[in-house]
This record gives C-alpha cells, sequence and structure tokens, in this order.
C-alpha cells in the first residue's frame, strides 16, 4: 500500500500530474482512494495520462463524481452525510432538554457510510441537484 499527499485542490493540474508520476514509477498500483470529491476524478484524469486501468473510490459528493460513477468510471464514493453528523447531535440535545429522551442507549447512533455505487448514483445524483445530499 502507498500513501501519498497529491496536493491541494486548489491546484487540480498539479494534483493530476503527481497521481499520473506515481503511477507511471509503480506500476503495481492498481488502486487509487481519494479523500474529497476532487481527488477520485484526479486520480481518473492520472490514470488516463498514464495509460492505466485502476479500481478508484473516493469520499464525500459532487455532480462530477457522481457522473464518473454512473458512467462506471469510479466505483464508488463514501457520501459522509454531513447533514446527518450536524444535525442528529442537536435534535438529540433538544430531546434530552425537553422531553429527557435518550437515544441510542448509551452506544453510538451510526450517520452511515452511505455508499454511492453505480446502482444507487442516479437517485444520489438527484438529491445533490436538490442541495439535500
Amino acid at each position: 500500500m502507498t500513501s501519498e499527499f497529491v496536493g491541494l485542490d486548489a491546484n487540480p493540474d498539479e494534483q493530476e500530474q503527481t497521481i499520473a508520476s506515481i503511477l507511471t514509477a509503480d506500476s503495481s498500483i492498481d488502486a487509487v482512494l481519494g479523500v474529497g470529491p476532487n481527488l477520485p476524478l484526479r486520480a481518473l484524469d492520472a490514470a488516463e495520462s498514464a495509460g492505466r486501468t485502476l479500481h478508484i473510490g473516493g469520499f464525500d459528493l459532487s455532480s462530477d463524481l457522481i457522473s464518473a460513477i454512473e458512467a462506471g468510471d469510479i466505483a464508488f464514493t463514501v457520501d459522509q452525510q454531513q447533514y446527518l453528523q450536524g444535525y442528529i447531535p442537536v435534535i438529540l440535545m433538544h430531546l434530552q432538554a425537553t422531553n429527557q429522551n435518550t437515544a441510542g442507549g448509551g452506544l453510538p447512533i451510526l450517520t452511515g457510510p452511505g455508499f454511492v455505487t453505480p446502482d444507487n448514483a442516479a437517485e444520489v445524483a438527484a438529491l445533490v441537484s436538490a442541495g439535500t445530499r
């Protein structure tokens, strides 16, 4: 396994070139997992530049990333579901303060992970367009 920092999202060309260089230098790399919605797309472009076929996954959502998943170019992304991460704690605190409700029995209340794959990308794309995801 290789772990590399490939530059900031503010410079997508640098990211793509760095990934392409890494892929050219190490032919054993067959997959890329990018953090954020942009890095998987840069990895896709870099793989094309390097003449490589990769399994690519990511974290977070964007309409471009979902389109690449729908096209079968990127395998998946993990939807972090930030709305749930922010909303659920506020609701739980409100319910505790106003009604003495305790949810979860002292255990974590999970907000995912939610995976976006070719099987559900169209539905998630509609929600991203609506601004709820």
